[in-house]
């Protein structure tokens, strides 16, 4: 019982990596403190879908339901939980380079506006960046 829970903890934490994935260029650009974790998590997508390793926490996920007595999915957690309930069967290679794009555009504009360097503050104006 207890690894079937932490099973389905690890299923959620997988999906908000996922959605951090989706969504971290917007919000590392707003936070800048956030710019890398999001390219860590961006190159670790990266390569998982390129190489096609499997996410280390599809790998804890499995052990912990081959423990708790439950015959683990075949293939990856993508396929298995995303691809055809959240994404569309086929789309998901749109949504891939939908995601790749929109972190590209994000990523291009805290380049282009300098948010990568020190924070700038004009005096007596206390910046909201970390």
């Amino acid at each position: 019982m207890a690894y079937r829970l932490v099973a389905d903890l690890v299923v959620g934490v997988h999906l908000v990596y996922l959605a951090f994935v989706a969504v971290g260029g917007a919000l590392a650009w707003r936070w800048r403190r956030l710019v890398w974790p999001h390219l860590a998590a961006l190159t670790v997508a990266f390569v998982s879908v390129t190489v096609g390793f499997d996410c280390p926490l599809t790998n804890v996920e499995k052990w912990l339901r081959r423990r708790a007595g439950d015959h683990p999915y075949h293939g990856g957690f993508i396929d298995h939980y995303v691809v055809g309930t959240l994404v569309p069967r086929g789309d998901d290679r749109l949504v891939q380079v939908v995601i790749a794009l929109t972190a590209l555009v994000f990523y291009g504009s805290v380049v282009r506006s300098g948010r990568l360097g020190r924070a700038r503050t004009s005096p007596g104006r206390v910046s909201d960046e970390f």
